[in-house]
Parts: structure tokens; C-alpha cells; sequence
């Protein structure tokens, strides 16, 4: 900013005027009194009075009032600009985080999947094998069953030679008393030797 001189009577200025100003008041005195000296070394000698700033801008005052008020509102803006930045920075590293969470529950999520499906193909395993066991012992439980059969036939066709063996020696016995004792002592050893199944 550039000073501005002290003046009594003078009316009420601003002490510091932005350096624009002061460049614009600056070519009208150099255009009446030389460079001899620059703006710089006017500026460490006080600036220039009141007086001379109306002899030189008139209206400063009022155009240094608007440029404060520019320079206020052009303040105010940064601010909100880098309130606005901080906070889309924050927004920012608030979507990372979550981006990053995502991520980690994704991938923890699919290593799950993963071991599900492993645990899946085991059970797959598991149920084939039984299948298979399972089908195993039906055909030896068919084959089991197929020879028992065979064994009840066996033993129905044995049971029934026997039965036709014992009757024709029944035939062979008369109604006689001693024909019926003979009967029994043969028909006895007869069962014993030759047992009838139950």
C-alpha cells in the first residue's frame, strides 16, 4: 500500500491507497515535476498529501474507497476459495477412505466367496463318494439278495425231496401194527438222519 501524508483541513482520506492509485497519481507528477524522484523513494518520504492526490486523481478518495472494498470482497473470496478447497481436500480424503474401505471389504468379501466355493467343491467331493459308496454297497445288497433267493429255492426244492423220499417209505408200510411200530423206528431215524429245516 502507499501512504498518504497527514494534512490539516484536509477532508477525511484513507492513510494507505493501493499502489494502482498512487502509480495513476504518480504519472501526473512525474508529467509536471520529473522522475528525479520514483514512486519507491516518494513513498519512503511519507507519499503524497491529500492535496495533491486531489490535484492529481480527483475522485481518489471515493476510487481508493472502491478498490478497498474490491480488494475486500476479493479478500473475502480467497478465504471462502480456500475454505471451499480445504473442504473438498476433506470430502476428498473422506471418498478415498471410503473408496480404500471398499476395497479392502471387497476383497474380503471375495476371499470369503472364495473359500466358500472351495469348501463347496469338498462337499461335491463328499456327496459324489457317497453316491458312489452308496451305489457300491445297493449292488452287493442286490447280489446278497440274488444268492439268498437262490439258497431259499435250493432249500424249498431240498425240502420237498425230502418229503417225497419220506412219503413213498410211508408207502412202503402196511396197516398192521407191526407194520405202524416199523414205521415209526424208520421214520425216526429217517428225521434224524435228514432233519426237516424250520
Amino acid at each position: 500500500m502507499f501512504p498518504i501524508q497527514r494534512e490539516n483541513g484536509a477532508k477525511v482520506h484513507p492513510l494507505k491507497i493501493p499502489w494502482s492509485l498512487a502509480e495513476k497519481a504518480y504519472s501526473v507528477y512525474s508529467a509536471e515535476y520529473g522522475t528525479s524522484q520514483s514512486l519507491a523513494r516518494l513513498a519512503e518520504r511519507g507519499g503524497f498529501g491529500p492535496s495533491e492526490m486531489d490535484t492529481f486523481v480527483p475522485g481518489w478518495r471515493e476510487e481508493a474507497s472502491e478498490i478497498s472494498e474490491l480488494r475486500a470482497a476479493l479478500t473475502a473470496a480467497d478465504t471462502a476459495r480456500q475454505a471451499l478447497e480445504v473442504e473438498r481436500d476433506a470430502e476428498k480424503a473422506r471418498a478415498d477412505a471410503n473408496f480404500q474401505s471398499y476395497v479392502r471389504t471387497r476383497d474380503g468379501n471375495s476371499e470369503q466367496i472364495n473359500k466358500l466355493r472351495g469348501s463347496n467343491e469338498d462337499l461335491r467331493t463328499a456327496v459324489d463318494v457317497a453316491c458312489a459308496g452308496s451305489a457300491a454297497w445297493k449292488e452287493r445288497a442286490d447280489a446278497a439278495e440274488v444268492a439268498r433267493q437262490a439258497l431259499e429255492g435250493e432249500r424249498n426244492a431240498t425240502l420237498l425231496q425230502r418229503q417225497e423220499i419220506r412219503d413213498a417209505l410211508a408207502c412202503c408200510f402196511g396197516e398192521s401194527q407191526w407194520d405202524k411200530q416199523t414205521w415209526q423206528i424208520v421214520a425216526q431215524a429217517f428225521d434224524a438222519a435228514w432233519p426237516e429245516e424250520r
